[in-house]
């Protein structure tokens, strides 16, 4: 079985801050392939010596991936140092770099595109590169980056803002120049001689920029500027000691080394140690700093090691949602075996839903980066050769997989492999996949017709008893834990925020708790017919729609229900929402459709609603079950099997149906307005009847508009012609074919059962991937039985996400765009611990921005607050099964502050701050709330009082004033008699800064200053004052008098 898994990063001797961005990118375009090695994340890296890595990696934001370190070959290919990937693994053939002559250790992604690299090359495509070079997008030498000279290795480097480039190492040389271990470079490569850093003793091996500009810098050293600092300390935008960050390491035990440095959006600092080599568990190998460097007391890392396991924490990463990875190897928690990886939780406990898996070490391997993409997905990269891909469970014995370098994991630390899932029955003879559903953790719920789970490749006789139920892992795998078993088929999930599962089986509804047992606080009910669609509501309740005409209740009672009936949240009857005798649908309800206002769509084979023929095969119910009799679909000719609701309230429909009233035709799939006509403009050409051959199951929809739709049929006629697409097809969002998509699933078990081959049900998952079912024994021309998943193989189209709040914790924006899942509802939540969730409201879709928003709010960013949103949308057969997905982050409570002032030389601090900031200047990360805001004095200017400010998350532009006062003020000088002189007086405008000094005659010193004949207290003999009045100062001197037996006495000259 190929279950070769990858994940992205770098290492070597370079950690670099890995910024969490909300980016979700994803190959998604070109011919899809099922379950072929690109299912799954499949790169080979390779070199021709025992320490071939990677040392480093970046993410583009169209979802390539860019890594460097030592090594000769990708995918067979030469590949000097550096390579591109596409998301899939695959060798991005367009970038083609020169021959490096050596170990790149660092990379930097310009905006522009070009890619920055460092380490211990000096030539690069024959041309002198003194460690550090720039490329161009398609790998070619930059030649008009030519920097100056560098004497040793380069092993961090970070971009700033304005293009500038700070690089940290070995070196003790820049251009000749003294810089020992950091420097700052032009953007052309030239030395930035304004960077004047301070003296560093040792190696530097990570660096991580602040906002305000400041530089975290951590390796081998011990002192800075001959100051301890022990592998940490900060430096200003200047290169200069912050004298003011004295970090903590946090343990009496020797610091060895600091490997890795990244910065949480709260200023906070996460820092991975090596430190002796002794077991003990209460020595923390990861702590927290406060932006000031003390230790943060609340955050506690339980992370240790024992001698023999080489530990080496190289690798950090930060999630969105606030929770860190730490990885290398070697590392221990509890009395647990050794780990390569582990998952913090935001205070630093250990986060047991992820499950690193094992990692072959041998000699000095371990992983040497980290990157998390948006999706959660994790890569990681280093040295390494074969990963336990097929099972983390120690208790199993390893399955050792190639991994070369590199590996990508699910959010739940499994591989991402090919999925190579299937199912078998000795039953009834039914075997088929009906109820695809995903969990918001990205796990999958399977139901239908069959009694065995296996692995394609490994064959039936390999599989175990999974009884017309399964959970998977979001990589594929069977989730062993999860084994429900029913005694019926099943039709139906749908997932409850809670993550309860009710299920919809031939004769029956209940509810299983997310582990698969059942939910006793759920009442079931009997059904004389299939459930076959389930829909829950924002309020909690619970639609069921079937062929059953009467429920059950488990005292025996019954109740006459004609196909759709309304449940609360734990089962009870909703008796305000009942169809009995006459009324509601007189045949099968196959689809439900919940809009966002709260009406209902059902479709399915009734010929009449009510009792009214006029409300066939699709109706629209209002919230209180009364027909909408604003919606007025056309008349169709057969059932309506699956619906799909598209955020701008059109509405997809797939079925049986090959006429569309006023048309003569329009088979099998359709699209409607908002109020039921028909949308004339889906689906047009000059084919006379354009659709499908036989019936249409399923649909799903992308973010992107494009439109997938399954079921028996093997052709498609749209726009001038026919073509074969076997149960399976993507159309473009005006309806026309996506023929990038060529070909189907195929193939019977046996005789074929009842039905046939057939595509049932299709689910997307966030990345884009989609899942298949139904009963086929190939998907894209590769075996497979039932269930299957697809992804194309090329990477110029991308998933994207981003989930944002707005300055003042208004709004909250859920942008999503390209192959991912299209939502019918939206859900946003928050919390202030990130454990229990409180719900915000529904969202609204928002045409004009593309995003699903909700406003209104009040959230306290103040104080740090997580953000949820979940996305609702059917799936599986006849869009029966209710998923859902989710994005958490964590927004912290700062905001960056701006102030402008007249006259542009005031300045301007924060009280209980000590640097005055001019004009214009920024400060960075400031917690939300008032503050307090100083003024600098100004000559020629009255003094400005003190303002407060309301600072909110993100900018925060505050505009001065000062009011002119250019009056003259007299300072008048003198020194009575003998003793001394005084300069500095004179006629100076109003809060001029005066300086006077009084020098002392030989034989006599300075005594004090007096005003108007009062005492000044504590001047000195140079005293300065900023000057609002006229002053009358006069200096006073002592005479030195000898005597006998004293060393001298002192007379005023008074």
């Amino acid at each position: 079985m190929n279950k070769s898994g990858k994940i992205l990063h770098g290492g070597g001797l370079v950690w670099k801050m890995i910024l969490a961005c909300t980016i979700l990118f994803l190959a998604l375009s070109g011919p899809l392939q099922a379950h072929s090695p690109s299912d799954g994340f499949d790169a080979f890296v390779s070199g021709s010596t025992q320490y071939t890595r990677i040392n480093s990696v970046v993410l583009q934001p169209d979802g390539k991936i860019v890594i460097a370190g030592n090594f000769t070959e990708v995918d067979g290919q030469n590949r000097s140092h550096i390579a591109r990937l596409h998301p899939d693994g695959s060798l991005d053939e367009d970038f083609v770099p020169g021959d490096i002559d050596d170990i790149i250790y660092g990379l930097a992604l310009q905006s522009d595109g070009k890619i920055v690299i460092a380490g211990d090359f000096t030539e690069v495509d024959g041309q002198d590169r003194s460690h550090i070079a720039r490329l161009h997008p398609d790998g070619s030498l930059d030649e008009g980056f030519v920097p100056v000279v560098i004497n040793d290795s380069i092993y961090g480097l970070a971009l700033q803002s304005d293009g500038k480039i700070v690089i940290a190492g070995g070196f003790t040389e820049v251009d000749g120049q003294d810089k020992t271990k950091i420097a700052r470079l032009h953007p052309d490569g030239s030395l930035d001689e304004d960077f004047v850093p301070a003296h560093i003793n040792n190696i530097i091996y990570g660096l991580a920029l602040q906002p305000d500009g400041k530089i975290v810098i951590v390796g081998v050293f011990s002192e800075v500027d001959g100051q301890d600092r022990t592998r940490i300390a900060r430096l200003h935008p200047d290169g200069s000691l912050d004298q003011g960050f004295i970090p903590d390491p946090g343990s009496p035990t020797a610091v060895f080394n600091a490997y890795a440095v990244v910065l949480q959006p709260d200023g906070k600092i996460v820092i991975s140690y090596r430190r002796s080599a002794f077991p003990n568990p209460n020595e923390h190998h990861v702590v927290r700093l406060n932006p000031d460097g003390s230790l943060d007391e609340n955050f506690a890392a339980s992370i240790y090691s024992v001698s023999s396991d080489h530990l080496r924490l190289t690798g950090l990463a930060l999630q969105p949602d606030g929770r860190i990875f730490v990885a290398g190897r070697g590392i221990r928690v509890g009395n647990d075996e050794p780990r390569a990886m582990v998952r913090l939780n935001p205070d630093g406990s250990i986060d047991d839903q992820f499950i690193s898996p094992d990692f072959h070490f041998s000699g000095a391997m371990r992983i040497h980066d980290l990157a998390v993409q948006p999706d959660g997905k994790l890569v990681v990269v280093g040295r390494f050769r074969e990963v336990d891909g097929y099972n983390p469970n120690p208790e199993l014995d390893p399955q050792w997989l190639p991994s070369n370098n590199i590996v990508r994991l699910y959010p739940d630390g499994g591989q991402e492999l090919d999925m190579l899932a299937a199912v078998q029955d000795s039953l009834s003879g039914w075997l088929r996949i009906n109820a695809l559903a995903l969990q918001p953790d990205s796990s999958v719920l399977l139901g239908g017709d069959f009694d065995v789970f296996y692995y394609v490749d490994e064959g039936y006789g390999s599989g175990v008893q999974r009884r017309r139920a399964a959970g998977l892992k979001p990589n594929g795998f069977l989730d062993d834990a999860f084994d429900p078993g029913s005694n019926q088929s099943i039709f139906a999930y749908a997932v409850q925020p809670d993550n309860g599962i009710i299920v919809g089986k031939q004769d029956s509804i209940s509810r299983w708790k997310p582990d698969g047992t059942n939910d006793s606080g759920f009442m079931d009910w009997d059904t004389n017919g299939a459930v076959r669609a389930l829909a829950v509501q924002p309020d909690g309740k619970i639609l069921v729609a079937g062929v059953f005409t009467e429920i059950t209740a488990p005292n025996s009672e019954r109740f006459p229900r004609n196909r759709l009936i309304r449940l609360d949240e734990n089962g009870f009857l909703d008796n305000h929402f009942q169809f009995t005798g006459s009324n509601g649908p007189n045949l099968s309800v196959f689809s439900l459709a919940l809009q966002p206002d709260g009406k209902v769509i059902v479709a399915g084979n009734f010929t009449t609603f009510n009792g009214n023929p006029n409300y066939k095969y699709i109706v629209r119910l209002n919230p209180d079950k009364t027909v909408d009799t604003d919606f007025n679909p056309p008349d169709l000719n057969d059932g309506v099997y699956a619906l799909a609701l598209q955020p701008d309230g059109k509405i997809v429909i797939g079925g049986a149906f090959t006429t569309v009233a006023p048309f003569t035709s329009q088979r099998r799939i359709a699209r409607l307005n908002p109020d039921g006509s028909l949308d004339s403009g889906f689906m047009t050409g000059i084919v006379s009847t354009p659709g499908m051959n036989a019936d249409v199951r399923t649909l799903a929809l992308q973010t992107d508009g494009k439109i997938w739709a399954g079921g028996n049929f093997t052709s498609i006629s749209v726009g001038t012609g026919s073509q074969t697409t076997n149960r399976i097809v993507r159309l473009h969002p005006s309806g026309s074919l996506d023929k990038a998509f060529p070909a189907g699933a195929d193939g019977v078990h046996g005789t074929g059962g009842p039905e046939g081959a057939n595509v049932n049900a299709l689910a997307l998952q966030a990345d884009g991937k989609v899942l298949v079912g139904g009963h086929f024994t190939q998907l894209q021309n590769e075996e497979r039985s039932c269930i299957g998943r697809m992804i194309q193989s090329t990477a110029t189209e991308a998933a994207f996400q981003e989930l944002s709040v707005n300055s003042s914790g208004t709004v909250v924006s859920w942008d999503r765009s390209g192959p991912a899942p299209e939502f019918h509802r939206v859900s946003f939540e928050q919390s202030v611990d990130g454990q229990n969730y409180t719900a915000l409201g529904p969202g609204f879709y928002n045409l004009d921005q593309g995003s699903w928003q909700l406003d209104g709010l009040s959230l306290n960013l103040g104080e740090g607050v997580w953000v949820r949103a979940r996305g609702h949308f059917s799936t599986g057969r006849y869009n029966g099964s209710g998923s859902m997905l989710e994005s958490v982050r964590y927004f912290s409570g700062q905001g960056n502050l701006q102030v402008n002032i007249v006259p542009a030389q005031a300045k301007w601090r924060r009280a209980g701050t000590t640097d005055w900031r001019s004009s214009g200047a920024i400060e960075y990360n400031v917690p939300l709330g008032t503050h307090t805001v100083q003024f600098s004095r100004v000559a020629g200017w009255n003094s400005k009082t003190n303002e407060i400010f309301n600072i909110t998350s993100g900018e925060n532009i505050e505009h001065v004033n000062y009011t002119q006062n250019t009056s003259q003020h007299r300072v008048s000088v003198a020194a009575p008699g003998q003793g001394g002189t005084v300069s500095g007086g004179g006629t100076f405008v109003h809060n001029a800064w005066v300086t006077l000094t009084a020098s002392p005659d030989p034989g006599f010193v300075f005594s004090h200053w007096t005003d108007g004949g009062q005492v000044v207290e504590g001047a000195g003999a140079t005293y300065s004052f900023y000057l609002t009045s006229n002053r009358n100062l006069t200096a006073h001197f002592r005479k030195i008098i000898s005597l006998p037996g004293v060393m001298m006495l002192l007379l005023d000259d008074e």
